[in-house]
């Protein structure tokens, strides 16, 4: 009968123990799920700091840059130029530079450069106040002249290109022929120096779009 006693006593105690452990267990438990739903409380919070941008005023600002298009319509709209076709010759110690040039939206240029690349000065006569003159010929038919029906006064005049100096001159189109007709695909673009004692012609094929201008 003793023995029994002594032998549920040391069951209580063991038992006791267990559900001091037990609980000691459980207490564990609850504390580390309390760190860890802190834990998850602060990262969500983190979380939402990087997505925040859902409030406009917060928002990265991703205005892109321009469309090819529109930087083309810019330029259009600029009216810079750029160089259509040209051609360059060296004659009798004179280099001769004509260029087309265009903004791509109707708009033409004619130019013609007369640069003396020598030490010593040269000499140019012309027989009328016509400097240079420009044409646009297409299948063999010349479609523009610059200087037709313009009026020039037929004077003699022998100018001094000093060493190194250049003579420019320029002359406004709008794409057009002599009807008043627009000119496209592929044409030869003429650029002619008008010296009685330094002639220069000058010509190259040049791409036109048919655009116009007034």
């Amino acid at each position: 009968m003793e023995a029994k006693k002594n032998i549920n006593g040391n069951d209580n105690k063991q038992n006791s123990g267990v559900i001091i452990v037990i609980r000691n267990l459980m207490a564990l438990v609850v504390m580390l799920a309390l760190g860890l739903l802190a834990s998850c409380g602060g990262g969500s919070s983190a979380m939402a700091e990087l997505d925040a941008p859902a409030d406009d005023s917060k928002a990265v600002d991703y205005t892109m840059a321009p469309s090819l298009d529109e930087v083309v319509a810019d330029r259009e709209a600029s009216s810079s130029w750029y160089v259509a076709t040209s051609d360059a010759a060296y004659i009798d110690g004179i280099d001769y530079l004509f260029q087309l040039l265009t903004d791509g939206n109707g708009k033409y240029q004619f130019v013609m450069k007369v640069t003396n690349n020598s030490s010593q000065a040269r000499h140019i006569t012309y027989n009328s106040t016509k400097r240079a003159d420009f044409s646009i010929v297409k299948n063999g038919n010349e479609l523009y002249r610059w200087s037709e029906g313009r009026f020039f006064g037929f004077v003699f005049e022998t100018r001094t290109l000093s060493p190194y100096q250049t003579f420019e001159y320029k002359a406004d189109w709008n794409g057009r022929d002599r009807h008043g007709n627009p000119i496209s695909g592929n044409v030869m673009a003429n650029g002619f120096h008008t010296s009685v004692s330094n002639p220069a012609s000058l010509g190259q094929v040049a791409y036109l779009n048919g655009k116009v201008s007034n």
